[in-house]
């Protein structure tokens, strides 16, 4: 996932086609994220991890062929959208299915540390991603990047399926677990689930805002290049808070840790819409990216809270909808106010989103107190 948008774009671009429709086939995977993720985790609550994990990583390299086919071969681009769609509906949930796993093989404090590890070590491939991508292009063609994309996915699917652990650990098996649509909409009316799944959509569209913005600042600044150097210091300061977190003897799913969190990220915020040099805002950026590893790590731990044991991957996978669907929100936003008013506006639509959902959090805050969950 970390190169699979960035080739997508590059993919297009590189058979003539416009940015316009770069940007409607990267929407339209994004859309496939975000609507399918949530029912390949509903699979795995019914049949396991590894089986649906092994049938989407064999799917995934077969999905991409045919979305680099539709492409070379200058399809409608409506089929092109659709095998998009299709594409991503095949990508294996391996970080819903990671998270619950922690839930099950691992206890008391030592959870908190382990959502903490996951949150930084899900920094590596945004930061990794880009490079990789621009060296394999440079040295092959962006279909090549594509196809080793999505059977690196695939590998990691199957390896993550066949580990002992993930064997080892048995399916809860009931009457629940059944694929029924008023089981989901019981899972999605608990109050804390809501509050945890917008405050963390809100804060994605903040990022979304912050990742389109950055760039429209390095370039107004003289030196597109640089953007690229800028979110990179964000995705660092975020892999350092997370790590801070990892040793931190903090109880992180409670209300207060949570809202903190979130308060913290608004405000850090707000020094992006000051700084006005490519520097101060490296290490501005720095310093924003902070709590970021930290919000979400606090988000997992709540989240696995509120959410049924037989319903967890299920409850990530509605958690991965909102932050992949929020980004995208984020991003399509902040482009008109860019195209409009420049930059500093989209730091402060930003930080409105981060202030939001941070207000939201604490109208909520009775909702994310413990309590019996069904």
């Amino acid at each position: 996932m970390g190169m699979t948008s960035l080739t997508l774009i590059l993919l297009v671009r590189s058979g003539g086609d416009s940015y316009v429709d770069a940007g409607l086939v990267t929407a339209a995977f994004t859309v496939g994220i975000a609507l399918l993720q949530p029912l390949a985790a509903i699979a795995v609550d019914r049949y396991g991890a590894s089986p649906v994990l092994c049938v989407l990583g064999v799917a995934l390299p077969v999905t991409m062929i045919l979305l680099l086919l539709s492409v070379n071969l200058h399809a409608p681009l409506v089929l092109t959208l659709l095998a998009a769609v299709v594409a991503a509906g095949t990508l294996p949930p391996l970080g819903p299915c990671m998270r619950a796993l922690w839930r099950q093989v691992v206890k008391g404090p030592a959870l908190d540390r382990a959502y903490a590890f996951e949150a930084t070590a899900q920094q590596g491939p945004v930061i990794a991603g880009p490079f990789l991508v621009t060296a394999l292009v440079y040295c092959t063609s962006a279909g090549v990047a594509l196809i080793i994309a999505a059977f690196a996915g695939t590998m990691g699917a199957i390896l993550f399926a066949k580990a002992p652990i993930v064997a080892a650990v048995a399916r809860t098996r009931s009457r629940a677990a059944d694929i029924v649509v008023t089981e989901h909409v019981r899972l999605l009316a608990q109050p804390g689930l809501q509050t945890i799944l917008t405050t963390s959509a809100l804060m994605a569209m903040s990022a979304g805002a912050i990742t389109l913005s950055v760039p429209a600042f390095a370039e107004g600044h003289g030196s597109a290049a640089s953007a690229g150097l800028i979110l990179g210091s964000f995705a660092a300061g975020s892999i350092f808070g997370g790590m801070a977190l990892t040793f931190v003897r903090l109880r992180a799913d409670t209300p207060f840790a949570y809202t903190a969190a979130l308060a913290v990220s608004a405000g850090t915020a707000v020094l992006l819409v000051v700084v006005n040099t490519i520097p101060w805002m490296m290490v501005v950026a720095w310093a924003v990216g902070l709590p970021t590893a930290p919000s979400a790590a606090i988000s997992f731990a709540l989240l696995n809270r509120h959410s049924p044991a037989h319903r967890i991957t299920t409850a990530f996978g509605f958690f991965n909808s909102a932050i992949t669907g929020g980004t995208a929100a984020g991003s399509a936003l902040c482009g008109a106010l860019l195209q409009s008013f420049g930059s500093a506006w989209g730091f402060m639509f930003a930080v409105g989103l981060g202030g939001l959902s941070a207000l939201v959090c604490i109208l909520r805050y009775r909702s994310l107190q413990p309590r019996k969950i069904c």
